[in-house]
């Protein structure tokens, strides 16, 4: 990875903690929304690569969902609820402090990717991807395990 792309990447992720810490997703971190504590995980705006987070070679701006992904460390939509939207990017959700934490989630307008490890390393979940979709109860084994989103 060359210096600009990996320039390119710190940039990102500032940005992404700089955007979700000023507020302006649907609710700030440490919240309360409903009785669950919501984070969320928000970029407009800033550089990435396009395709698979440092593996593309084109760079396109971050663009955010339209409906987030919501994951939750309950079964059944329940517990912590971590909202991510940004695409075209892993997100590692170590950074906010939700990792091996995914119980349930709903896809929201975007497909996505489960990984098992940080920036997409690892195994990936392959149920429940398409937009709109809920996974109530993870699969056998999954309980507990994503460490890593990417919306498209």
């Amino acid at each position: 990875m060359s210096r600009i792309q990996r320039a390119l990447v710190v940039l990102g992720a500032l940005s992404l903690l700089l955007w979700g810490a000023a507020g302006s997703a649907t609710a700030g971190p440490g919240t309360s929304e409903g009785g669950a504590t919501i984070f969320a995980a928000r970029a407009v705006g800033a550089p990435t690569t396009a395709f698979g987070g440092l593996r593309g070679q084109r760079l396109a701006p971050l663009i955010s969902c339209s409906t987030a992904l919501n994951l939750y460390n309950g079964t059944y939509l329940t517990g912590t609820r971590v909202s991510v939207s940004t695409r075209g990017v892993w997100i590692n959700l170590s950074n906010f402090g939700f990792d091996n934490m995914t119980s349930s989630y709903k896809v929201g307008a975007c497909s996505v990717e489960l990984a098992s490890g940080a920036n997409g390393s690892g195994s990936h979940y392959s149920r429940c991807l398409s937009a709109g979709c809920e996974e109530d109860v993870m699969a056998s084994g999954w309980n507990n395990v994503i460490s890593s989103v990417y919306l498209h």
